[in-house]
């Protein structure tokens, strides 16, 4: 259906022709389908690459959690410093798994995978938003943070 300007009527003169419709934007997108899945794919091959580099951060978490917990059994829980850095790295690990998640997600679903991560990060650890996510997100952050 054609739409027209009304603005283009004027009732005071009697019309010689009537106004030309307006162009309708096409429903197309504006990429073309090759862009379009071109794009879709390196987005989900950097989110696997990204997964794949969170792996390795969730084993060494693991890896330094299992040291110090040894270490800090074998000298009878004697020295404050390793039960904080025990602590600390299971935080660590903590929030590598929930990364993980996210970003396992985020191969299939990027929104969803993000707003995972993003939900964690607000309502549960809000000190990981300076540490874990990217300076790029944080000003974002800090909008709903006080």
């Amino acid at each position: 259906m054609a739409i027209y300007k009304l603005s283009d009527y004027d009732d005071s003169e009697p019309q010689k022709e009537a106004p030309k419709p307006i162009q309708e934007p096409s429903s197309e997108p504006q990429g073309s389908f090759k862009d379009r899945f071109l794009s879709s794919c390196t987005a989900r091959l950097f989110f696997f690459f990204l997964f794949a580099v969170d792996a390795i951060w969730a084993a060494y978490s693991l890896t330094m959690g299992l040291v110090y917990m040894t270490l800090h059994l074998l000298t009878l829980c004697r020295f404050p410093l390793l039960k904080k850095k025990r602590s600390r790295t299971f935080l660590s690990l903590k929030r590598a798994l929930v990364c993980g998640v996210a970003l396992f997600v985020a191969i299939f679903s990027p929104a969803l995978g993000i707003m995972f991560a993003c939900s964690y990060f607000l309502m549960y650890d809000k000190e990981g938003i300076e540490e874990v996510v990217p300076a790029s997100l944080r000003d974002q952050f800090r909008e709903f943070t006080p």
